[in-house]
């Protein structure tokens, strides 16, 4: 038996399903539009980092509160818009971050 008919009748590998802890495109609108962190980012000017801190996890205000720069600089974040996201944060008053 050669080499090109044993493969023709092995089973083939079906691909594995991976569990994509990203929310689907519709579930992410759904979610950023009441979602605190994301108003906090757009009152402070830095919207478009809203859609990766989600899909990073930092998806309340206490956990965006302990972000770090090294998980700033993950997220490419620039040094400019790190120093206000901090400055930002460190300003709050602790009932803004029960929202």
């Amino acid at each position: 038996m050669s080499v090109r008919g044993a493969a023709r009748g092995a089973p083939t590998a079906q691909p594995r399903t991976r569990i994509n802890p990203v929310l689907n495109s519709s579930a992410r609108a759904r979610s950023t539009g009441r979602n605190p962190v994301v108003a906090f980012l757009r009152e402070i000017g830095l919207p478009q980092y809203a859609e990766p801190l989600l899909q990073d996890g930092f998806d309340d205000m206490e956990t965006l509160q302990e972000i770090t720069d090294e998980h700033m600089k993950d997220l490419g974040m620039l040094p400019g818009h790190m120093l206000k996201l901090k400055k930002r944060l460190r300003d709050l008053q602790p009932s803004q971050l029960q929202q």
